[in-house]
């Protein structure tokens, strides 16, 4: 493990020494996750199963009613790539309230997006994807967020100091890329590379109807484009290029009549190759009280599309999405989801199972199949076509 990656680890036990001397709000969750894989890897690496460890404390600390404290660190450790074994400081921050102007200064992030199944929006925040593949975790970002409005409707502006690079797996990584990328070359368009300063404008609405947000940023991509290279012993590799783009950005999710949701996520790039468009648009149906069960069945459907060059942002670009999510509402807060993503020029579906309950007090299982079926060689996913997997996690919670 680098040194940097450990700093979160020396502010955990910090944090702990001095709970006690102060008003700390102490949450945790931690827990072992397994993944099967039951394919031979196409890469040279041939475990058919993963062991990991994660940890996740939150102190939040409250010294007025317009203030607060939060840091979230978190760290993992995995059996068998050393990349994955890493920290993180996910949140870091002061925030003051004034009347209508809101200040946060630190490590935070921002979840933005309506979609289901994938986000295009995601812009202020470096995807952490040595985590989970699709899921899009997001690592902090330092910042400087300036807000003025209230609870309806809010001016936001993001100062962004420092870029964030994308984590990739490791060589010894099941699911990783082929060619693997070299972590250690990344490749800057700005002279200033990652101490560039980037700037994000946002309008955010809430009300009841309706809910959205439309921005625009300039600044370091948080997507690089693949640069072909290789090593000093011949080996070739992906190197992570980043442009400086400008892109603007809309999210918005309405409710007409009484269970339908109309949603959409959309974005213009330029400055990364040719100006592109990608966006996510779908509906949801609610179904309250399913069949007179209790339960809440929400049904899903998405398109994707997107023009040439957005396959940096997005592996779906003429896709469709269906699913459910079945919320039982019982004691043990049981949910099963299913869902699948059909790509309709190469016939290839990536499905998802899930099963996420309650198996005691404090303790929540989940378990989910990722799967990619008739992948061919022009789809983006196809080095992963063998990577299917079987995921178990075990959620402790405090």
């Amino acid at each position: 493990m680098l040194v940097r990656d450990r700093a979160p680890y020396f502010l955990l036990q910090l944090l702990i020494s001095i709970n006690s001397a102060f008003a700390i709000d102490l949450s945790e969750s931690a827990g072992p996750e397994f993944r099967y894989f039951p394919s031979h890897s196409a890469t040279e690496n041939t475990h058919h199963s993963n062991f990991s460890f994660y940890l996740e404390p939150n102190f939040r600390y409250k010294p007025s009613n317009e203030s607060i404290v939060e840091v979230q660190p978190f760290g993992r450790f995995d059996e068998h790539d050393e990349h994955r074994t890493h920290g993180d400081l996910r949140e870091a921050y002061y925030e003051q309230r004034f009347d209508k102007f809101r200040v946060k200064i630190g490590v935070s992030r921002e979840n933005w997006g309506v979609a289901s199944s994938y986000h295009v929006i995601h812009i202020i925040n470096q995807t952490d994807l040595i985590e989970h593949p699709v899921y899009q975790r997001m690592l902090g970002q330092p910042m400087v967020n300036l807000n003025y409005g209230g609870a309806e409707h809010e001016a936001q502006l993001f100062l962004l100091p420092w870029f964030r690079e994308r984590p990739f797996a490791g060589k010894d990584a099941r699911i990783r890329l082929t060619p693997r990328v070299d972590n250690s070359r990344p490749i800057f368009e700005s002279d200033a590379e990652n101490e560039r300063l980037d700037l994000a404008a946002r309008y955010r609405l809430e009300t009841e109807p309706l809910k959205m947000g439309i921005y625009h940023f300039w600044g370091t991509s948080r997507d690089p484009s693949p640069v072909l290279g290789s090593t000093a012993d011949g080996e070739q590799v992906i190197l992570p290029y980043y442009p400086t783009i400008r892109q603007a950005g809309l999210d918005a999710k309405a409710k007409i009549a009484s269970s339908w949701y109309p949603k959409i996520e959309w974005i213009h790039r330029k400055g990364q190759g040719p100006s592109f468009n990608a966006l996510i648009g779908g509906i949801e149906y609610l179904w309250s009280d399913f069949k007179n069960t209790g339960a809440d069945l929400l049904l899903i459907a998405e398109y994707h599309y997107g023009d040439n060059g957005s396959l940096v942002v997005s592996p779906f670009d003429n896709d469709w999405f269906a699913g459910f999510i079945l919320s039982l509402n019982d004691d043990r807060n049981t949910q099963i989801i299913l869902g699948d993503v059909f790509d309709t020029k190469s016939d290839t579906s990536t499905p998802l199972i899930g099963l996420f309950l309650n198996v005691a007090k404090k303790c929540r299982l989940e378990i989910e199949y990722r799967g990619l079926l008739g992948s061919n060689p022009g789809h983006p996913l196809h080095p992963l076509a063998k990577d299917d997997f079987l995921q178990v996690v075990l959620i402790f919670s405090i």
